[in-house]
């Protein structure tokens, strides 16, 4: 018998030798998982799970900082808000200032356009006056001569 033939019916014949051989592919596939799994710096699964917890990490990071932006954001918007309300109410104040001093021009116009009429009137009534004096004046002077004539 050959030596390879002694070997084979001491694994017990072909069906220990396809265990044999079975054994050998299991541990070569394990070995290759083994390797998949464990960490080697690079291509590794253990690797790639590491770099994407690393990343959602870094991302959570910059979520949380984007909150407080937002945050911080939210409360400028409302103080803004507030100032532009105290704006409005300023605004309507002036407004309502505005309309009154409007009216009180419109009652002053009023009473200088009566003033100026009534002044008007008083000019006529003083160019009345003047004429009639001028009128009395020159009958006196009229009179005056016609007595220095008969002195």
């Amino acid at each position: 018998m050959s030596g390879a033939a002694e070997v084979i019916t001491a694994l017990g014949g072909l069906t220990g030798l396809s265990t044999v051989v079975a054994s050998v592919a299991t541990l070569i596939q394990a070995r290759r998982i083994r390797a998949q799994v464990s960490p080697n710096h690079g291509s590794s699964l253990a690797d790639a799970v590491n770099r994407t917890d690393e990343q959602a990490a870094r991302a959570g990071d910059a979520l949380e900082r984007l909150g407080d932006t937002l945050a911080a954001h939210s409360e400028a918007i409302t103080r803004i808000e507030s100032t532009l309300v105290a704006s409005s109410q300023s605004v309507s104040r002036i407004e309502i200032e505005q309309t009154k001093t409007a009216a009180d021009v419109m009652v002053t116009r009023h009473q200088i356009e009566g003033l100026a009429r009534e002044l008007k009137g008083l000019g006529h009534e003083i160019g009345d006056i003047r004429s009639t004096r001028d009128r009395e004046h020159g009958d006196y002077d009229a009179r005056i001569r016609s007595l220095e004539e008969r002195a």
